[in-house]
């Protein structure tokens, strides 16, 4: 009896650390992320195209009128099909500002480190270990740059990511629906995220019920929103013109990726290819293992999507598109941590002082 006593204490402790841990650094961050994004707002560096398209569709539809932007001149479920600007518009009733949205995408991007977080418990990491990854996460170039670049529910993709595949570390199927649903209701593109989540799952979790419905949740999101909503509401796939070389549609592009290799050899081996590659790698190269970069196949949907693409935008760490790509990344650090195989294992760094 004693000593369940002692092994429950020093459990609540560490619940308790855990806690305090998780909360001082989504607080920290949350208010780093706020402060740079509003700040940026005030010194009027922010732009129409993307903040003002968003800022006009959330009043109009806070306001109960017809949801079509005068930039665009389209209606808030041809951009992207993203649902979920509906629940957001609600905050615009209380007080129409961008601000909010600031808020929410600083809250979006921080809060992913608490799935992050039980992930590393899940595979056994130590505190520190899992510290410095969540710090790796909060670190990685393009999380703190789409914070800065106006809003996109984009934001919203670690943490829902982190948290689908959480749920399938721990046998939730609920939470799983919940996270890939919500997900899908970010944009249209997202159903190949959810696709390639589900071949990972597949390939190497060997989580297989989770894994085919996220591939068949996936490819039929996509399908659905590209082929019906958005066409219903008059709009197009954003961005197709930025693979003119594979096809003038989507129908065209998809039957030259299968049937023409050679003209996706020839869009992807160029040298901005890889030198994006590289950039990608460069900022967690510290922390993978040739043997545990399996989570990437995850991201090869979103990574073949830059690739291909003739926008130079798309081959940064700047702009949101290489978003979608960093938890499956982070999950290749995780794994190989988690195996004590990732390339650089100095102790001092790996296992030094860090805020507790």
């Amino acid at each position: 009896m004693f000593i369940e006593r002692i092994f429950h204490r020093l459990s609540f402790n560490r619940l308790q650390r855990d806690h305090q841990f998780l909360t001082k650094t989504v607080l920290i961050s949350t208010l780093i992320f706020f402060f740079h994004s509003s700040l940026r707002h005030f010194l009027l560096r922010s732009t129409a195209w993307d903040l003002g398209i968003f800022d006009q569709y959330l009043y109009l539809l806070s306001q109960g009128y017809p949801p079509i932007g005068s930039f665009t001149g389209e209606h808030v479920l041809a951009d992207h099909a993203a649902f979920l600007l509906y629940p957001i518009s609600l905050l615009y009733r209380v007080i129409p500002s961008p601000y909010w949205l600031f808020l929410l995408q600083s809250l979006g991007l921080s809060l992913a480190v608490i799935p992050l977080w039980l992930i590393c418990k899940k595979e056994n990491l130590s505190d520190r270990k899992s510290q410095v990854i969540i710090f790796c996460y909060l670190l990685y170039p393009v999380v703190f740059n789409i914070n800065l670049f106006d809003f996109h529910t984009d934001v919203f993709a670690p943490g829902l990511l982190f948290s689908a595949i959480l749920a399938s570390y721990q046998q939730n199927h609920t939470m799983f629906l919940i996270a890939i649903l919500t997900l899908m209701s970010c944009k249209d593109t997202f159903g190949l995220t959810i696709f390639g989540l589900g071949l990972w799952l597949i390939g190497f979790k060997r989580q297989y019920s989770y894994g085919i419905a996220a591939t068949m949740i996936g490819l039929g999101w996509f399908g659905i929103a590209t082929k019906i909503i958005v066409p219903y509401f008059g709009g197009s796939i954003t961005g197709l013109g930025r693979y003119g070389v594979l096809g003038t549609s989507l129908n065209e592009i998809l039957k030259n990726l299968i049937l023409r290799p050679d003209l996706l050899w020839t869009q992807i081996g160029t040298v901005s290819n890889l030198r994006y590659v590289i950039i990608l790698f460069v900022p967690v190269a510290w922390g993978l293992s040739l043997r545990h970069l399996h989570p990437i196949l995850g991201a090869i949907p979103n990574l073949l999507i830059n690739l291909l693409s003739s926008y130079d935008a798309q081959k940064d760490l700047i702009n949101h598109y290489a978003l979608p790509i960093v938890p499956f990344l982070i999950m290749a650090v995780v794994l190989a941590m988690a195996h004590d195989h990732n390339w650089l294992k100095s102790s001092r760094l790996i296992l030094g002082p860090v805020i507790s």
